[in-house]
């Protein structure tokens, strides 16, 4: 449903107040790319979703609302119970200055800058800080391609990830990231770099040593 909105067709201007959706459905198909297990990007299909927007603005490349709510469930078995932030956007820049999602699961809280040509092949950058905890089954439809054995013994417990990330997939600094799955994996560094000249080599610089870096490869819920 939408309340109090304003469009002027000559300017390429529309604005909405508020937009409500209730128990929608939304599919995507890709007819050209085959179905993959798990979160299958090719093929989304969305339902039970809720959403309610408000101060919706766009305006040539200009786009910009207040996402007050989002729930949603996909077909893979991600459910989404809150997704919130304010989004604007121009022709060269994606902002997500205060990101909320959250699963029954897992939750996370973000900002975000993202260039749009970030991914390109002179690429721009982007900025993320971080702080959120992720649940197996919220894992799982992102791990498809992991060996079964693997997925099935993956420990019933949350994976939490915070820190701030900068750059590109051809230089990125990382500054303050911790990454933890009790009992089976905790990295923490202060300040490391990545960089990739190209798919085969990749070079990590630490400008502190990173520490308490443990893996256990044997899962147990013990």
């Amino acid at each position: 449903m939408q309340k109090k909105g304003y469009f002027d067709l000559f300017k390429g201007l529309y604005q909405v107040n508020t937009f409500d959706w209730e128990k929608g459905i939304l599919r995507y198909d890709n007819n050209f790319k085959p179905h993959v297990k798990g979160l299958d990007y090719n093929h989304i299909a969305l339902s039970d979703v809720t959403m309610r927007v408000d101060s919706l603005r766009y305006m040539g490349s200009d786009l910009s609302l207040l996402l007050r709510k989002c729930a949603f469930k996909e077909q893979s078995g991600l459910a989404v119970s809150a997704l919130q932030g304010k989004v604007s956007m121009d022709s060269l820049q994606l902002r997500l200055p205060n990101l909320y999602f959250k699963t029954p699961s897992s939750e996370l809280q973000a900002k975000l800058k993202l260039d749009l040509n970030a991914f390109d092949v002179h690429p721009g950058v982007f900025e993320l800080q971080m702080q959120g905890a992720f649940g197996k089954a919220d894992l799982m439809p992102f791990m498809s391609a992991l060996p079964r054995e693997m997925r099935q013994r993956w420990p019933n417990r949350r994976l939490a990830i915070h820190g701030n990330v900068h750059g590109n997939l051809q230089h990125l600094q990382l500054k303050n990231v911790a990454i933890s799955l009790p009992n089976v994996l905790h990295l923490r560094g202060k300040r490391n770099a990545l960089e990739s000249h190209n798919a085969k080599a990749i070079a990590w610089r630490y400008g502190a040593p990173c520490k308490d870096r443990t893996l256990r490869y044997g899962y147990s819920d013990a």
